[in-house]
């Protein structure tokens, strides 16, 4: 199995790439996760692109993205970006395309 390294898949994600990617699942709130899941079809949408919604973010505050280590997810149907968002926390990505991750 081929090797990615931590900053190079970071760079793929952040692209806005359509990616394949099999992480461990955790919520810290509930305490619950452990899980390994796949994600076939993902992306996530590069800066330009994110649209600030304001009526989402009043009522349920500021995402900290950076302080958090996570990113949100949008799976791809027929080549659109639907509105199916999942939130991964990227240390805990262990394939991205098929590609072990490596820190």
């Amino acid at each position: 199995m081929d090797e990615i390294r931590f900053e190079e898949a970071l760079k793929l994600i952040e692209a806005g790439e359509t990616v394949k990617l099999k992480f461990v699942t955790l919520d810290v709130r509930r305490k619950t996760g452990g899980k390994i899941r796949e994600f076939v079809g993902v992306i996530t949408k590069p800066k330009h692109q994110r649209e600030n919604n304001n009526a989402v973010l009043a009522s349920s505050g500021k995402r900290n993205h950076y302080t958090n280590f996570t990113r949100n997810f949008y799976s791809v149907l027929n080549g659109h970006v639907t509105m199916d968002q999942r939130t991964v926390h990227l240390p805990l990505i262990l394939e991205v395309n098929g590609r072990k991750m490596m820190l």
